[in-house]
């Protein structure tokens, strides 16, 4: 568990050799013993030994010093308590790693100080993610984990085990895609950082907002709170998922789930239902007339878009973005790739920019307020104000004739009927 911004402190404590907080030092010689406590420069966190409420089990953690009921921010030895802290101790070992040393002596945690990593390392692989705690009074690792997925676009994917029950769609430079502009009036992620060594998320928090905490509860909800200094308590602002519409896939494939709908589950007017039962939809949705124009072995289609708006954008595992392009070009691009089937803007910010493309069926939308606009492919003879016309020439030439003729655009296939 713990808060994004706590991840960044602790990396930073760990990136010295010897752990500065406040006018107390942890070195190779001076140590944090039961009883101690050693404050943060700026007055905002204390470290010490705590144990949880109704709990004989004992652990080294950070909390925050402003909150008189001692809110535990980070826990070290979360899955490796002690029964007896009196002489335990945290020390920095004359190979600079922190140790906490248990009551025999035996090292019970220990972190690199090398280590400073956040999100995903591309080079080696390795990931940083947030665990829940096991329940609200045992910092054990529980069921439930977020992950910076950097598949295809980057996306938070929160997980209960290895399924997967809530996305938080792509970052468009001001907020994820399954975040309203009405719900983003607090602190929350500043940019994103995806290059061929890392892809991560930043967080710059303005002094307005004073303290902020981010953590995955020990239930799988997101929760955010900013400080309350006047009333010293934390006021929360922000969880998900939110509603029912916020579960991973609940509408299957090609479904759009709607909050406002008693059955919550439904279709695009371009696709059908799955299902049999009409007060059930989350077998997903398939198109009402299928994509069969594609040619030139699926290279180019004279298939169309159809936009949607105040959407949360799906799924971006199979997907593929590029940053500079319009979103005129990206249209150009979608068109020509026969297995593309939707696009966006990727960047909303300054008038829009930035391409974002999916491929495959699109899962996990929702409608959101102010949410964004996402072009779905549709078949040619469903473009409205398309004049259908089959001839039987086995040249273009007469369909540009056509189109010039008529002024309006028209489907052409050399085969007839």
């Amino acid at each position: 568990m713990g808060a994004l911004l706590l991840v960044l402190l602790l990396a930073f404590l760990l990136s010295i050799p010897n752990i500065c907080l406040g006018k107390d030092l942890i070195t190779k010689t001076q140590f944090l013993r039961e009883g101690d406590t050693t404050v943060s420069e700026g007055g905002t966190f204390v470290m010490g030994f705590f144990n949880p409420t109704n709990s004989l089990n004992h652990y080294i953690g950070i909390w925050y010093k402003q909150d008189p009921v001692k809110t535990v921010a980070w826990v070290a030895n979360r899955d490796a308590p002690l029964a007896d802290r009196s002489s335990a101790v945290l020390k920095i070992t004359l190979g600079g790693q922190l140790v906490l040393v248990g009551d025999k002596g035996q090292p019970v945690w220990s972190a690199n100080t090398s280590r400073s990593s956040v999100g995903w390392n591309l080079q080696t692989g390795h990931e940083d993610f947030l665990t829940a705690w096991k329940s609200e009074n045992d910092p054990a690792s529980g069921q439930y984990t977020l992950h910076l997925d950097p598949t295809g676009y980057p996306q938070f994917i929160l997980k209960n085990g290895t399924t997967e029950i809530f996305s938080s769609g792509p970052w468009n430079v001001l907020r994820f895609s399954v975040t309203s502009e009405q719900r983003n009036t607090k602190p929350g992620p500043h940019g994103q950082v995806i290059n061929k060594k890392d892809v991560y998320y930043c967080y710059n928090i303005s002094t307005e907002f004073g303290l902020f905490r981010f953590l995955v509860s020990s239930n799988g909800v997101l929760k955010s709170w900013t400080w309350e200094n006047e009333i010293k308590q934390w006021e929360s602002f922000h969880s998900q998922p939110a509603d029912i519409c916020d579960t991973y896939g609940l509408c299957g494939r090609n479904g759009v789930c709607n909050i406002q709908d008693y059955r919550s589950c439904g279709c695009f007017e371009i696709f059908l239902s799955n299902d049999n039962a009409t007060e059930s939809l989350s077998r997903g949705c398939h198109r009402r007339t299928p994509l069969m124009n594609c040619h030139n072995n699926g290279s180019s289609s004279s298939d169309g878009f159809v936009k949607y708006s105040d959407i949360k954008l799906p799924d971006t595992k199979h997907s593929w973005y590029n940053e500079s392009m319009s979103l005129q070009e990206c249209e150009q691009v979608c068109s020509r790739n026969c297995s593309c089937m939707a696009y966006s803007t990727l960047n909303i910010s300054n008038g829009g920019s930035g391409c974002l493309i999916w491929y495959g069926d699109l899962v996990d939308m929702r409608t959101i307020p102010d949410g964004q606009d996402i072009y779905i492919r549709l078949a040619a003879t469903e473009i409205p104000g398309v004049v259908l016309f089959w001839c039987f020439c086995k040249t273009k030439n007469t369909e540009q004739k056509l189109k010039e003729e008529l002024a309006l655009p028209i489907h052409y296939t050399k085969s007839g009927i």
